[in-house]
């Protein structure tokens, strides 16, 4: 994206994960499900931005990808962290369980990555928990409130787009009525990865992992 200048209308860079979900949203092509998952399609009033077969192949691809992502899969959290004993970064990992029913549940732990002590008292604290204790964090911590402005600026213009394609009319919102550290608060437990990350970019302070504990450094 960056090579070929690819950017939002404010000049901001376009995350490759907003271009994956345009590709593979079937509103974008014209229709969509409801309720999702029902098998019931509608056709939209507005104008599609992609076409079906593009769609399809898309969806295809990711599906594919998506089988042999494993060992490359990158985490939200991994870079905002160090272990509280040795200083070492901090890793995750993927623990897949079978359920009674015959699904399978997949967690996300975090632990240290050993690289300054191999012989820390690593422990692991799954993503949940984590993102609990930090959103519980966030109101203490310094925050970037300009750039976490913007970033909310953009998820509002891209929130009124979306209604515009509906032919919903279109809804006025204010910067100043957001509480910010709510917002962060609602991306760090929603967002999907790249987005969490940007936020991450926000915090001024940096998070102790030791013991299952977040702590603010």
């Amino acid at each position: 994206m960056r090579e070929i200048n690819f950017q939002t209308i404010h000049n901001k860079p376009i995350w490759v994960s907003s271009v994956q979900k345009i590709l593979s949203t079937s509103l974008y092509m014209g229709e969509f499900q409801y309720p999702a998952g029902s098998g019931t399609w509608y056709k939209g009033q507005h104008e599609p931005l992609i076409s079906k077969e593009l769609y399809l192949r898309t969806r295809e691809a990711m599906k594919r990808e998506s089988e042999f992502r494993y060992l490359s899969k990158d985490f939200a959290f991994t870079r905002l962290m160090r272990c509280g004993h040795c200083s070492s970064g901090v890793t995750a990992q993927e623990k897949h369980k079978k359920l009674a029913g015959g699904g399978i549940a997949t967690y996300i732990y975090y632990g240290c990555t050993r690289t300054k002590d191999i012989n820390c008292p690593i422990t692991y604290l799954r993503e949940e928990d984590l993102i609990l204790q930090l959103i519980g964090l966030i109101d203490t911590m310094s925050l970037d409130e300009l750039g976490l402005r913007n970033h909310l600026k953009e998820d509002i213009e891209r929130h009124q787009n979306f209604q515009a394609m509906l032919g919903i009319e279109r809804q006025e919102f204010k910067l100043q009525d957001f509480d910010i550290k709510n917002y962060a608060k609602h991306v760090l437990k929603s967002g999907a990865t790249d987005e969490k990350r940007q936020i991450l970019s926000h915090l001024k302070n940096r998070i102790v992992l030791k013991d299952k504990v977040l702590t603010i450094e």
